[in-house]
C-alpha cells in the first residue's frame, strides 16, 4: 500500500530514458525494417510490409477547411466520461480519450496513442496537437498519451493545468490515461508517422496504435498541410483560449500573441488580495497579523508529504503562527502514483489543495528563511507581525523533550485534523474493540530492518489478548506487497500475510497503483482504530498523529505523543503497565459506546459520561478541570450567547466545557425548540452532549458565582475538578486582557462551521450588509428599540465609503410579540422605510419556527458587514462573524473586529468605521 519509503529519483536523463525504453520494449511488438515484430521478435503474419515510397492515400478524405459530419459519440462499453479512466486498466477499448477533439471519426475507428514527453510545455503540447492532426488526416481517433504521468515541465509549469486551459476543464484526466509501466499491449507500434501511415489501413476497427514520434507528420511535401491542420480544426484547438482577455491595443493589428490574464476557471487559483497564504480554518488559528509559516513541499511518498503538513500546522499552533502553505515543485503524484491533491482534499475538505499548494520553488516570494524547527523557535521573538517565514524542515519539532507534545498536538487539534476522515464508513465489527496493524513492506527488501518482523505483531496481539477477551477484539492488517512503480520487481507477495489470516485477522492489501481510495481507507481506519499498531514509516505517522485512542509505536520515534506507548522496548520495567493503560483506555471507550469520533458530532473519547463529548468542548488536556454553567430558559439569543461565552471562557483558562445545568427546558419564550437550534449550530445530536444534568439532581461541584471569581480561583482547582459557574456573561471584566484570548479567530470559525454549510440569499458579487432590528417584544418607547434613523445613518455612511451599486442590504426583524402576550407593538408597515431605500426586509411573523430563526443567524454570522441591535440575539452571530461588525455602544467587551456605531462624536469614529468597511471590501476582492 502507499507509504513513505525512500525517496527515489533518476540519476539523470540517461536513467529516465533507459527506464522508458525498457518499459516500452516489454510492452509489445515494434516495427523494424518495415515489418511489425511480435512479442518474440518474429514477423507478425497478419501484417505485411508495404514496399512503397509514400503512404497509400486513406480511403476517406475531407475537403480542406470543412468540418466533419457530427457522428454519434457512443463511447466504449463501460467508459466513464466524467472521471479519469486511469484506475480502470482493463480492455484497451475502454481506455481512450473521450474529448470531442479526440473523437473526430466513428467510434469504431482505430485509436492513436503517443508518448508523453517530459521536457518543456511547448514540446509536450506540440506533440498532442500533431497527434490530433495525424489522427484527423488518417481517419483514426486520438486515444491519449502514454508516459510517466509527470506533470511538471522543465520550467516547473504544471502541464495538466495548461492542458485544462487549452482543451477545457478536466481535459487532462481524459488525455493522460496510461502509465508507461502499466500500459496495455498495443496491437500496433510504430517508430514514426511515416511507418504509421504506411500501414494504418490494415488496422482492425478499434485497434490501439502506438506511435513513438509524431513530429515528422509533414514528411510528404506533396500532401497539403491543411489535410492535417484544416482551419476548422485549428479553430477547435484554440476555442478555449478565445475566451481569455487580450492586452492588444483596441483597433490595431496585433503582431504578437497575448498571454493569458487571470485564471482559467477550474484549472488554477483565481486571483486573490492575498494569494500567498492558505485560507483554511486549520491554517488560521492565530491572530491574523501573526507571522505565517511556509514549508517545503516534499515529492516522495504520501506519508512523508502529509506528515510534514500536520507537523507544520502543529508547529504553527504552538508558536502562535499561522500556516501559509507549501513551497515546492507543485508535483501532485507520489512515488506510488497517488494524486496527493486528492488526498489533501479528502483530509482537509474540498479544494483544500488549492490553499496549501501555492508557490513554486523557482518563483517563491521573499521569505525569512530558517533551516529547522529548532532554529525557528530560537528566532521567534525576532519575527515582526506578518513576517513570511520559510522553514526548510519541520520534522524535528519535538527536539525539546521538556515541552509536552500536547503543546504542539493538543487533542482538539488532532480531532480537527481527523474531522473529514470521521465522516467515512468503517469496516470494523460492531460492538468490538478494533485493533489495526500497519505493516510496511512494499519497497523494503526482506532483510531491511524497517520491515518490522511478523513476530513483533504476533507478540503484541497475544499481549492484547491477555488484557482483553479475544472474542471482544477485531484485528485488521493493512499493508502492500507491491513495490513502487519505478521498479518492476517485488519483494513480497500475498502469501506472506497468511500468518495473520491464520490468526483470524482481516488482511487488507493494496495491490494497485494510482488508487487514492484504497490509500485513504487505510488512513481512515488507522486514525480511528481503538488500538493502532504502527510500522516504521511516515505513512503510519499520519494516522497516529490523528488517533487519540491507544497507539503503539515501534521505538524509533523521537517525540511520541502522550497516548502512544513504545511496543518494542519490552524489557523496561514500565512496559506492561504502559501497555495495560493504553489498552485499558481503548476498552473504556468501547464500554461507553465511543470509538474515537462519531460521524456528525466529532465526539472525542472520554471516561466521564456526564460531560460534553464534542470537540468544541474538549480543546484542552483531558485531565483539565471541566466548566459547567446554568441553562437559561428565556430567549434563544441569551441561551446560545451563554454557551458560546462558556466555551470561550474554558478556552482562555485551559478548561474543558462540561455542559449545562438547568431545567432541561427545550422551548424558548418564542416557542423555538432550542435543542434543534443547538444541533444546527454544533452538529447532529450535539444537544445530547450539552444538556445533561438537572438542577435538582446535579452532582457535587465546586461552585463559583461568576467568571471573575472563577479566574481568581483557577490555580486552586485540581485536575479533573468539576466547576459550576452561575454566570459567565462578565467574561471580559478585565479590560487589559485582549478579547482574542477568549475568542480567537479560529475558535469563532469553529463555532460557525455548521452555519457555513447553509445557503445564502445574498446577491452574488456584492458586499452584503445585514441589519438586525430588535422589535418584537419591545414597546415603541423602549430605548433598546434602536431607532430607524440610526440604521439609515449607518447605511448612508457605508455608501460614502463604498459604491452603492456594490452593496446588498438586508434587514432581519420580527413585528410579532412573544406568545405569552396576545398583542403586538409593531407591524410590517413599520419597515417600509427600509424597503423604500432598496433594502430586502426579512420578517419572522411566526412562532415555533426554528428555520426562520436559524436563517437569520446564518446570514448575520456570514455577512460582510453586520449591524447589530441591542440584544443577545445579535450577540450570537456577532461572536461568530469575523468580518466587519458594528455594535450599538452598550457592549462592555467588544471583539477586535467590532466598531462602535453610536458614539459618532469621538475623534476615531470615522477611521474605525472606514477600517471595518474596508475589510468587507477586501472580502469582495478575495471572492
Amino acid at each position: 500500500m502507499p507509504r513513505n519509503g525512500r525517496s527515489w529519483a533518476f540519476a539523470g536523463l540517461g536513467g529516465a530514458v533507459g527506464l522508458v525504453l525498457v518499459s516500452l520494449l516489454r510492452g509489445g511488438g515494434w516495427l523494424e525494417d518495415g515489418v511489425v515484430q511480435d512479442e518474440a521478435g518474429l514477423p507478425d503474419s497478419t501484417i505485411r510490409a508495404l514496399d512503397v515510397e509514400k503512404p497509400v492515400p486513406v480511403q476517406r478524405r475531407h475537403a480542406q477547411n470543412q468540418a466533419p459530419e457530427v457522428l454519434p459519440q457512443a463511447g466504449a462499453p463501460g467508459a466513464d466520461t466524467t472521471t479519469s479512466t486511469a484506475a480502470r486498466l482493463g480492455d484497451p477499448t475502454e481506455l481512450t480519450c473521450l474529448l470531442p477533439i479526440c473523437q473526430l471519426h466513428k467510434d469504431t475507428a482505430p485509436r492513436l496513442f503517443i508518448l508523453e514527453h517530459t521536457d518543456g510545455a511547448g514540446h509536450r503540447l506540440k506533440s498532442v496537437l500533431e497527434a490530433i492532426a495525424i489522427s484527423w488526416r488518417n481517419n483514426i481517433n486520438f486515444g491519449g498519451l502514454v508516459g510517466q504521468l509527470w506533470p511538471l515541465t522543465d520550467q516547473h509549469i504544471n502541464i495538466r493545468v495548461v492542458v485544462d486551459a487549452v482543451f477545457g476543464a478536466g481535459a487532462s484526466q481524459k488525455l493522460y490515461i496510461y502509465n508507461i509501466t502499466t500500459k496495455p499491449r498495443f496491437q500496433f507500434k510504430f517508430n514514426d508517422v511515416r511507418a504509421l501511415e504506411a500501414q494504418v489501413q490494415l488496422a482492425r476497427p478499434s485497434a490501439a496504435l502506438f506511435c513513438q514520434a509524431v513530429n515528422e507528420w509533414g514528411y510528404d511535401r506533396s500532401v497539403p498541410a491543411s489535410d492535417y491542420f484544416p482551419g476548422w480544426l485549428r479553430d477547435q484547438m484554440r476555442k478555449h483560449l478565445d475566451l481569455q482577455p487580450l492586452v492588444f491595443a483596441s483597433g490595431k493589428i496585433s503582431d504578437r500573441k497575448s498571454g493569458l490574464t487571470g485564471a482559467v476557471t477550474g484549472t488554477s487559483l483565481v486571483s486573490q488580495q492575498d494569494p500567498s497564504a492558505c485560507k483554511l480554518q486549520v491554517c488560521n488559528m492565530r491572530d491574523p497579523s501573526a507571522p505565517k509559516l511556509y514549508i517545503l513541499e516534499h515529492t516522495d511518498g504520501a506519508g512523508h508529504r502529509m506528515k510534514s503538513i500536520l507537523e507544520a500546522i502543529a508547529l504553527s499552533w504552538r508558536n502562535k503562527l499561522n500556516f501559509g502553505g507549501l513551497i515546492g515543485q507543485l508535483q501532485p503524484l507520489t512515488d506510488q502514483h497517488i494524486n496527493f491533491r486528492v488526498v489533501v482534499d479528502a483530509i482537509f475538505g474540498p479544494d483544500a489543495s488549492r490553499n496549501f499548494f501555492i508557490h513554486n520553488i523557482s518563483s517563491k516570494p521573499t521569505f525569512t528563511e530558517v533551516p529547522s524547527a529548532r532554529e525557528l523557535e530560537a528566532k521567534l521573538s525576532s519575527f515582526q507581525p506578518g513576517t513570511l517565514v520559510y522553514c526548510h524542515a519541520v520534522n524535528e519539532w519535538g527536539y525539546d523533550r521538556s515541552v509536552p507534545t500536547s503543546d504542539y498536538f493538543p487533542g482538539w487539534l488532532r480531532d480537527q485534523m481527523r474531522q473529514h476522515l470521521d465522516l467515512q464508513p468503517l469496516v470494523f465489527a460492531s460492538g468490538k474493540i478494533s485493533v489495526v496493524m500497519h505493516l510496511r513492506r512494499a519497497d523494503l527488501e526482506r532483510s531491511d530492518t524497517r520491515a518490522t518482523p511478523d513476530a513483533y505483531y504476533y507478540g503484541l496481539a497475544e499481549e492484547i489478548k491477555k488484557l482483553l477477551p479475544a472474542e471482544n477484539l477485531d484485528f485488521h492488517v493493512w499493508s502492500s506487497p507491491k513495490n513502487i512503480p519505478a521498479f518492476d520487481y517485488h519483494f513480497w507477495k500475498s502469501e506472506d500475510f497468511d500468518g495473520y489470516r491464520q490468526r483470524g485477522m482481516t488482511v487488507h492489501l493494496d495491490e494497485k497503483i494510482d488508487d487514492n481510495d484504497d490509500m485513504l481507507k487505510a488512513w481512515v481506519h488507522m486514525s480511528r482504530a481503538d488500538i493502532f499498531i504502527m510500522s516504521q514509516s511516515s505513512f503510519s505517522m499520519v494516522p497516529a498523529y490523528m488517533n487519540t485512542n491507544c497507539v503503539i509505536f515501534p521505538s524509533n520515534i523521537d517525540s511520541p505523543l502522550e497516548n502512544w506507548v513504545n511496543g518494542k522496548d519490552q524489557q523496561r520495567s514500565s512496559y506492561r503497565t504502559e501497555l495495560a493503560k493504553c489498552v485499558g483506555h481503548a476498552n473504556k471507550d468501547r464500554k461507553s459506546g465511543l470509538t474515537g469520533a462519531v460521524t456528525g458530532t466529532s465526539l472525542v473519547s472520554q471516561q466521564d459520561p456526564s460531560a460534553c463529548k464534542l470537540q468544541v468542548c474538549n480543546m484542552r488536556d483531558p485531565s483539565a478541570p471541566k466548566l459547567y454553567i446554568l441553562e437559561h430558559t428565556d430567549g434563544a439569543g441569551h441561551r446560545m450567547k451563554s454557551i458560546l461565552e462558556a466555551i470561550a471562557l474554558s478556552w482562555r483558562n485551559k478548561l474543558n466545557f462540561g455542559g449545562l445545568i438547568g431545567q432541561l427546558q427545550p422551548l424558548t419564550d418564542q416557542h423555538i425548540n432550542f435543542r434543534v437550534v443547538v444541533d444546527a449550530i454544533f452538529g447532529p445530536d450535539a444537544s445530547r452532549n450539552f444538556f445533561i444534568h438537572n438542577i435538582s439532581s446535579k452532582p457535587t461541584f465546586t461552585e463559583v458565582p461568576s467568571a471573575r471569581e472563577l479566574e481568581a480561583k483557577l490555580s486552586s482547582f485540581p485536575p479533573g475538578t468539576l466547576v459550576y459557574c452561575h454566570a459567565v456573561n462578565e467574561w471580559g471584566y478585565d479590560r487589559s486582557v485582549p478579547t482574542s484570548d477568549y475568542f480567537p479567530g479560529w475558535l469563532r470559525d469553529q463555532m460557525r462551521q455548521h452555519l457555513d454549510l447553509q445557503p445564502l440569499v445574498f446577491a452574488s458579487g456584492k458586499i452584503s450588509v445585514v441589519m438586525h432590528l430588535r422589535r418584537a417584544d419591545l414597546e415603541r418607547s423602549d430605548t433598546r428599540a434602536t431607532p430607524d434613523a440610526y440604521y439609515y445613518g449607518l447605511a448612508d455612511e457605508i455608501k460614502k465609503l463604498l459604491p452603492a451599486e456594490d452593496l446588498d442590504f438586508h434587514v432581519w426583524s420580527s413585528p410579532k410579540n412573544i406568545p405569552a402576550f396576545d398583542y403586538h407593538f409593531w407591524k410590517s408597515e413599520d419597515f417600509d422605510g427600509y424597503r423604500q431605500r432598496g433594502m430586502t426586509v426579512h420578517l419572522d411573523e411566526k412562532i415555533d419556527d426554528n428555520d426562520d430563526m436559524l436563517k437569520a443567524w446564518v446570514h448575520m454570522s456570514r455577512a460582510d458587514i453586520f449591524i447589530m441591535s441591542q440584544s443577545s440575539f445579535s450577540m450570537v452571530p456577532a461572536y461568530m462573524n469575523t468580518n466587519c461588525v458594528i455594535f450599538p455602544s452598550n457592549i462592555d467587551s467588544p471583539l477586535e473586529n467590532w466598531v462602535n456605531g453610536k458614539d459618532q462624536q469621538r475623534s476615531s469614529y470615522r477611521a474605525e468605521l472606514t477600517k471595518c468597511v474596508e475589510r468587507a471590501k477586501q472580502r469582495l476582492v478575495q471572492r
